[in-house]
């Protein structure tokens, strides 16, 4: 393990020196450290994990997920949840960083965080270029071909390898072929050999891939997974098969990561990691979104809907049930608390005239139309899913037609 490694979790407090602090707020940028308090001597963490170096401090520090009662939050679970709904999919792309620039550090295997979810996503993605079908086209095929030519021929190739042989009868020849064994296709299949070969070095529980690869592989069985890099860095979209996009972005993330060698995939103690982010708030976001859409309908729930104030989580637009609802990954409102700025944020949604435009609400009952506002948080002992008709059961009392909504996130079994 690399030495002045600190391990924490999100929104917790670690002790540094004042000399420390001070160089941190003055040269630190790392999205990992929400605030620094000088009083109490500490650096606090907020609603991002990951691995970072704390420069210009001879330290790096790794923000692990938050733990509910004594266990440990089931991010992958929650990613997973989130990408079963096709319209979440497009919404993930600030969901994490990473900075293949920056030196590795040193962790330990069982703390990577970022190799399981880029997995994760990059199998859904996968998944979904299948059942599409996967792409042809044309590619470059060598073959020695017997008593007969075909494309273009590979005269010294010819040479060297059959007629110093005495072999006259065949001819090397380089020519274009029709099928799916192409270039995007090739990366997408190198890719699951990484993932194949990762999954073998994890207990199944930890994440349990075999049925998603039993799936995917039989439409990669006359595919290749001879690429070359520049094919995989140079490759670009066809705009009639956008699912390759995503599916071809993660497959460049994961192959990087390992550093293009498949022998790089290894049981190990410790793995170098380049420094990432993952944003825990962005996550519970969409996790709502998932669940919302599975009470309401994807149909009834406008994510990110665009007024005059800015952009609000969720709109629901159930005729006679509007209402505004916004995601708030803050334990606080479990404790019957409340933060006065989301109060007066929600009002404002509540009140305007872009987000009004959207609902089925004529303009002249917008002067007497006051929408119900729902604040949905995380709480430990509240049911793991959303029920249409209790979603405005817990009343905030202080406030007319303001309302809070716990939902219990997925957690490690141990």
């Amino acid at each position: 393990m690399s030495e002045g490694l600190i391990y924490t979790a999100e929104h917790s407090a670690v002790t540094l020196s004042t000399e420390e602090l001070l160089l941190l707020e003055k040269q630190g940028n790392s999205k990992l450290i929400d605030r620094i308090d000088f009083k109490t001597e500490t650096l606090h963490t907020g609603y991002f994990i990951g691995l970072d170096r704390l420069f210009p401090l001879d330290k790096s520090i790794f923000v692990g997920p938050k733990r509910e009662a004594g266990k440990r939050l089931d991010y992958l679970k929650m990613l997973s949840v989130c990408l079963q709904h096709p319209s979440i999919n497009s919404h993930t792309k600030d969901l994490f960083d990473i900075r293949f620039e920056k030196h590795p550090i040193r962790i330990l295997q069982q703390d990577d965080l970022l190799t399981p979810l880029l997995i994760v996503q990059f199998l859904r993605a996968a998944e979904r270029v299948v059942r599409k079908g996967l792409q042809k086209g044309y590619y470059s095929r060598t073959e020695n071909m017997t008593a007969k030519v075909k494309g273009r021929v590979l005269v010294a190739e010819t040479i060297k390898r059959n007629h110093h042989r005495n072999n006259y009868l065949q001819t090397w020849c380089k020519f274009q072929e029709f099928g799916i064994d192409t270039a995007p296709n090739r990366i997408l299949n190198k890719t699951m050999q990484f993932v194949q070969r990762y999954a073998q070095l994890l207990p199944a529980n930890v994440l349990p891939l075999g049925a998603k690869l039993r799936f995917l592989q039989p439409a990669f069985a006359h595919v290749g997974t001879e690429v070359q890099l520049n094919e995989i860095e140079h490759y670009c979209a066809n705009p009639f098969y956008a699912e390759y996009s995503e599916a071809i972005a993660l497959a460049r993330l994961l192959l990087k990561r390992f550093g293009y060698q498949l022998n790089s995939v290894q049981s190990e103690i410790h793995t170098d990691m380049p420094p990432f982010w993952i944003d825990m708030s962005k996550l519970f976001e969409l996790y709502v979104l998932g669940k919302l859409q599975e009470a309401i309908g994807p149909q009834e729930v406008l994510f990110q809907a665009a007024g005059k104030f800015g952009y609000l989580d969720f709109l629901r637009t159930s005729q006679g049930e509007e209402m505004i609802i916004d995601a708030k990954y803050r334990y606080f409102y479990g404790e019957k608390r409340y933060e006065i700025d989301d109060i007066r944020q929600l009002s404002a949604y509540a009140r305007d005239r872009g987000l009004l435009g959207q609902l089925k609400i004529s303009e002249l009952e917008w002067p007497k139309t006051v929408l119900p506002c729902l604040i949905i948080y995380p709480e430990p002992d509240a049911s793991p899913y959303l029920e249409r008709v209790t979603l405005l059961d817990n009343p905030i009392k202080q406030f007319e037609s303001f309302y809070r909504q716990g939902i219990c996130l997925p957690r490690l079994k141990n």
